[in-house]
């Protein structure tokens, strides 16, 4: 008896059809996403609760206008696995999650096929839906008010996430986290589909937001030719350094050695200056966001390269390039990071050099070793130096952006490769190893430095740290250290030494003693320098550098620049 009521639903044909054809589906989706994650996306147990039921109410919504035969489940499925294998190939080849948008930009990634392979490739793409067009029941005999709920609820859900983007975002940002930093972690968190549409709630929230922002103009950012004209053609290089601490402003802990590399700490002395970074121990792209846009990063709509769509913003880039500059952006991962594929190309990097297993066919990149993005300093510097070679033998100025990686979390050691250790007392493994690190990485900066200034001695130079590194107990840990107590320009700022970042410049050669800046000055810094005090004389509310607090005024600077960002463009 107890099981009677199953037996009754399995000897019913119709109930029976609906059973197989929806567990086939649920168990080809299990065994695709278990073995795709050896290749592709990892497989989390969270994708039950939201990408399973996304993917049936698509399932039932696909069937519901198809010819009732034997054709039925596979046409309904095979666009659902066309869509994750798209998915998944253009996250091979791209490195990034696709959101709706990026679907138009596929195209780019056949540019290098023959005709062949071309035609090949169209027509797995054209494959699936054809086919699913052809199942449909042109005449309507499939339609029956027991079809109807699954189209129903699709378009329900549809017109929520493009109808009301923001409540749609924000709801599921609540529900199921949306990790900003990497569209990959939250596909794999809750599943290619739902992230898809996550990411486009996302995008469309932005620019519902957006549209209301200020003109340039209203906020005097718009920077007009006639400025640019005045720029002095010199070349501009500016070196992000990840996770960089200038242990020598640890007044609490007490080294073995000198934790610098003796040459660079004899050279540098105490002219190295501070800059605020917007963000603590992460969230790079906030920083870079800064440095590059000229803005702050208030985070009014997330990581702010989340909201950049491909168009070109009015960024150090693209104000350079007005200015007849060549800009090339130098960088050992690859453009997966918080939108960074939009981002870059919108921010104006013509050329932009990528690790190689990131690179574009025949496109130049970076060697890595044994594929670890991770690369150390020196070796991104050597690298970095043979393009600036060619740069120069070009004849054209250039603006030469480095973002390295090493030092990153959790801080790791190829001790046969470096073997000295940085001693500290009292023990501080996390700071041992940042120590150690910082030894090797400011030779490595030194020696490259001093090759950069003898290529190009005219050059304008700019070092930066992104953040922080990230310690156990965060601000606390760099309190207890004693961080920056004892530097007279941390004073100005003593509540948040912890943004406080290391900063060194060189003009023509020569260091800039002791500079004091937020991130987002540097832009307005560097085209001051360039102009000769122009840009400053007549941009002054753009140049009061490092002051604090900050005006009420950057917040609409900040709509204005990222309102232009926003604006969908594919990427070049």
């Amino acid at each position: 008896m107890r099981w009677a009521w199953t037996a009754r639903l399995w000897q019913d044909m119709r109930w029976r059809s609906v059973l197989l054809r929806y567990g086939i589906f649920v168990l080809v989706w299990f065994a695709y996403v278990i073995l795709a994650s050896a290749v592709s996306l990892a497989f989390e147990w969270t994708q039950i609760i939201t990408e399973l039921p996304l993917l049936l109410l698509l399932y039932a919504a696909l069937q519901a206008p198809l010819r009732k035969n034997a054709l039925r489940g596979p046409a309904a499925a095979l666009p659902l696995l066309w869509m994750y294998l798209v998915h998944d190939i253009a996250l091979g080849l791209l490195g990034t999650v696709l959101c709706f948008f990026d679907f138009a930009v596929l195209p780019d990634l056949f540019r290098s096929l023959s005709p062949l392979l071309l035609g090949l490739a169209y027509l797995a793409l054209a494959l699936p839906p054809a086919l699913w067009l052809l199942c449909v029941d042109w005449k309507g005999r499939a339609l029956s008010w027991r079809s109807l709920p699954a189209p129903l609820l699709l378009s329900g859900w549809l017109a929520l996430i493009f109808g009301f983007p923001g409540v749609s975002y924000e709801t599921m940002n609540a529900l199921t986290p949306d990790e900003e930093w990497s569209d990959r972690l939250t596909a794999e968190h809750w599943g290619r589909l739902y992230t898809v549409f996550m990411r486009d709630a996302r995008r469309l929230a932005f620019l519902e937001e957006l549209d209301q922002a200020p003109t340039l103009e209203e906020t005097g950012m718009r920077i007009d030719d006639g400025l640019l004209a005045g720029v002095r053609p010199r070349n501009v290089h500016l070196i992000v350094l990840e996770s960089f601490l200038d242990v020598r402003e640890l007044s609490k802990a007490r080294f073995d050695r000198s934790p610098l590399d003796p040459e660079f700490d004899a050279w540098v002395r105490d002219q190295a200056g501070l800059s605020r970074s917007p963000c603590f121990g992460g969230e790079t792209a906030r920083a870079e966001f800064e440095l590059l846009c000229g803005v702050p990063s208030l985070r009014l709509y997330g990581i702010e390269f989340l909201a950049f769509g491909g168009a070109p913003a009015p960024c150090l880039p693209n104000l350079l390039r007005r200015a007849g500059y060549q800009t090339v952006l130098t960088f050992p991962g690859g453009p997966v990071y918080a939108n960074s594929r939009l981002a870059y190309p919108g921010l104006g990097f013509e050329r932009r050099i990528f690790g190689e297993p990131f690179a574009a066919p025949g496109a130049p990149f970076i060697r890595l070793d044994a594929d670890d993005v991770n690369l150390f300093d020196a070796d991104l510097y050597a690298q970095n130096l043979e393009t600036v070679r060619r740069q120069l033998s070009e004849g054209k100025p250039f603006f030469n952006y480095v973002l390295t990686l090493y030092g990153h979390w959790p801080f790791h050691i190829d001790t046969r490769r470096f073997p000295e250790s940085v001693q500290i007392e009292p023990p501080f493994e996390e700071v041992q190893r940042i120590a150690t690190q910082m030894r090797y990485r400011t030779q490595a900066l030194y020696e490259y430095l001093k090759k950069l200034v003898e290529v190009d001695p005219t050059a304008l130079v700019v070092v930066v740290g992104d953040h922080l590194p990230p310690l156990p107990e965060g601000e606390a840990d760099y309190r207890r250290l004693g961080y920056l107590e004892e530097n007279e320009l941390a004073r100005a700022s003593p509540t948040d030494r912890h943004h406080l970042t290391f900063l060194l410049v060189l003009d023509a050669g020569r260091i800039v003693p002791r500079p004091w800046l937020r991130h987002f000055d540097v832009m307005h810094w560097v085209l001051d320098r360039l102009t000769d005090g122009e840009y400053c004389r007549r941009k002054p509310a753009l140049c009061r550098f490092g002051e604090s607090p900050l005006e009420a005024v950057w917040r609409e600077r900040y709509r204005a620049v990222l309102a232009q960002a926003a604006r969908a463009e594919s990427p070049r």
